[in-house]
């Protein structure tokens, strides 16, 4: 059996905010990361209401810290960093 770590939100919104117009507005501007900790954020990117109106999107993680180095197989233990700038990190 495979364990899946499950993450789970509450939301706050205001009432004349429309919560489902909320998760399907994909302009770039409308939902920004979500910040977990100081080397973790969240996104919802690419959202889809469904023929049965459950909607569909992909929650994008990005780690900034504990990011393991680059290695090229066959090349013995010749391991570098991955060549990462200021705020950007693995998704």
């Amino acid at each position: 059996m495979v364990n899946k770590k499950v993450t789970c939100y509450s939301v706050n919104i205001p009432e004349s905010m429309d919560f489902v117009q909320l998760l399907l507005d994909n302009e770039e501007s409308s939902l920004k990361p979500f910040v977990l900790d100081q080397y973790r954020t969240i996104e919802l990117k690419y959202t889809q209401i469904q023929k049965n109106g459950s909607i569909v999107g992909l929650f994008v993680t990005t780690s900034r810290k504990n990011i393991p180095p680059a290695h090229k197989p066959g090349n013995g233990d010749d391991y570098t960093a991955l060549p990462l700038d200021d705020g950007q990190g693995l998704a």
